[in-house]
């Protein structure tokens, strides 16, 4: 009786931790996009870059999963020793990376991505709710003469009902940035 509870204690354990710790398709995915790893121009073009492919702007996250943690086990993402990850190494330009670093060690992408590799780079398939909405604050900017700096904030809504403030995961650019600079 004892070890029945002891079992089912490490159990909602463990399945707690999962739900708290960063999702693949919530977390690593977006930081992915934010990142540039699955534009046309690197990892997302049809035939990769450098021996590594990613889906086009993170379109099948089911296939991303597999070629990060099991077409080469160990090397992308290292799981025994998450800190030697690929995934982490060429991103923050601690070996050679024809992209060029794309963030920092100190960044909260870096934080993200190592706990997620730290707690055992889990696929999250079919326990995430899907983003149904995503909405921009201000809806409407209009600009006059010298503009003041605005801060814009992006929240996603998911089937589930939840809200979240994914700001630092969208990705904002001019189509003329003569008009406005972002």
């Amino acid at each position: 009786m004892v070890r029945r509870a002891i079992l089912l204690l490490l159990l909602a354990t463990v399945q707690g931790q999962a739900a708290d710790g960063p999702s693949f398709r919530r977390d690593v995915m977006p930081i992915l996009f934010r990142a540039g790893c699955n534009q046309g121009t690197c990892h997302g073009s049809s035939r990769g870059k450098d021996g590594f492919s990613l889906s086009l702007f993170g379109y099948n996250p089911k296939g991303d999963y597999f070629r990060l943690t099991r077409e080469i086990i160990g090397r992308r993402v290292n799981v025994a020793a998450p800190e030697e990850s690929l995934l982490l190494l060429k991103a923050t330009g601690a070996v050679p990376h024809t992209g060029g670093a794309r963030f920092s060690r100190d960044s909260d992408y870096y934080k993200t991505l190592l706990e997620w590799i730290r707690e055992g780079a889990p696929d999250d398939a079919g326990q995430v709710p899907e983003a149904i909405e995503i909405t921009l604050s201000p809806t409407h900017l209009l600009f006059q003469g010298q503009a003041k700096p605005v801060q814009t904030i992006v929240t996603a809504r998911y089937s589930d009902g939840t809200k979240r403030d994914v700001t630092s995961l969208a990705l904002f650019y001019s189509n003329n940035p003569d008009t406005a600079a972002i």
